[in-house]
């Protein structure tokens, strides 16, 4: 199976000429109308070559001693990585989610609801977590285009919207 070599890196997914890559969650080779995607847990380098696309198991971790156990999946889709649902896919099989229902639902909370909202499948929240009397979240687009989105948080009365950088300062 020959195309061409795309892999989910920090921020985006990429496509790379190189045999040898890292990957945070799947490496995928596509002949542009579909694609075969394989999906890795913990051994983030991969090998193609020659239409062969291989995990390397030990690469990044010299000293690997005991039992291993190592998880992927294969996983075919149509279209191209950054229009395919492969992204999803290989975050729900890497990053199952944990939920937290508290004993008491809040006052006209309804028994299904969400968080928040993004309208594009292109854009990540890549991270939710509390400061001093604020929310911070983080996106990307993980295909590289430029997107406009709307983001809703229906449970949010009012907020204060700033642009900040990684390490929190403003922008």
């Amino acid at each position: 199976f020959t195309g061409r070599l795309y892999v989910n890196q920090p921020f985006g997914i990429y496509e790379t000429k190189k045999e040898m890559q890292v990957a945070l969650d799947f490496a995928d080779i596509n002949q542009g109308q579909y694609g075969l995607s394989l999906i890795h847990r913990n051994s983030p380098s991969y090998h193609y070559k020659d239409g062969i696309l291989s995990i390397c198991l030990t690469r990044g971790r010299p000293f690997v001693v005991g039992n291993q156990n190592y998880k992927y999946s294969i996983y075919t889709h149509k279209d191209d990585p950054f229009v395919s649902d492969e992204f999803n896919v290989a975050k729900s099989v890497n990053t199952p989610y944990i939920v937290y229902w508290p004993g008491k639902q809040a006052e006209g909370q309804s028994e299904k609801f969400s968080f928040l909202k993004v309208d594009k499948p292109n854009i990540v929240l890549s991270a939710l977590y509390s400061g001093e009397n604020t929310i911070l979240v983080r996106f990307y687009e993980r295909s590289g285009k430029a997107t406009s989105a709307s983001i809703d948080f229906p449970y949010l009365k009012t907020a204060e919207i700033e642009r900040i950088k990684l390490n929190g300062e403003e922008v």
